[in-house]
């Protein structure tokens, strides 16, 4: 999914489709507005089940149904989520939730590691430090948002039971998370 209109440098834009015809992509194009409401944020998965594409609720409803259709002949299965709150709040989308993490490639899974050896494009995931939301979190106040560059308060509570939940996610898969 490329918007054109985004990538003005006329010899950027040439490399951007070479480079998804090498790879044999099929290209859908949209518009700056289906940009501006997520059309771009997508992901294409390959699992057990076969493949899916996960795009947000907003993102799909942007598409027209020739896109649409486009998009739905490529993989098993469309996923739409309804994430309106990272959208308005957090400016992303689904694949912004996504952490792309892979197998080493030719190796055999050990069954005492399970999915422990995964790697990405930059190599294996051992450890990750994070910051869980704390005291900071409470000095965005209705009168600091604009001098925060925030929308809105957030609420602490659920950013750290958010937070736990990933670094859970995270220490299942191996990482040493600090």
């Amino acid at each position: 999914v490329v918007c054109p209109s985004a990538i003005p440098d006329p010899q950027e834009l040439k490399a951007v489709y070479d480079a998804l015809r090498r790879s044999h992509k099929v290209v859908v194009n949209v518009t700056m507005e289906q940009l501006e409401n997520f059309a771009c944020n997508c992901l294409q998965l390959r699992g057990s089940k076969g493949s899916v594409l996960a795009i947000s609720e907003a993102g799909w409803r942007s598409l027209d149904d020739s896109q649409r259709g486009v998009l739905e002949s490529c993989v098993d299965q469309v996923v739409r989520a309804s994430v309106p709150t990272l959208e308005r709040i957090g400016g992303g989308s689904v694949r912004c939730m996504v952490a792309e993490l892979f197998k080493r490639r030719g190796q055999v899974e050990d069954s005492k590691r399970g999915l422990n050896c995964c790697e990405s494009e930059h190599g294996r995931l051992e450890l990750v430090i994070v910051h869980e939301p704390g005291l900071e979190v409470d000095a965005v106040m209705p009168w600091t948002l604009d001098t925060m560059k925030v929308d809105e308060c957030f609420n602490r509570v659920h950013l750290k039971s958010q937070h736990r939940d990933f670094t859970s996610l995270l220490k299942g898969r191996g990482a040493q998370v600090v």
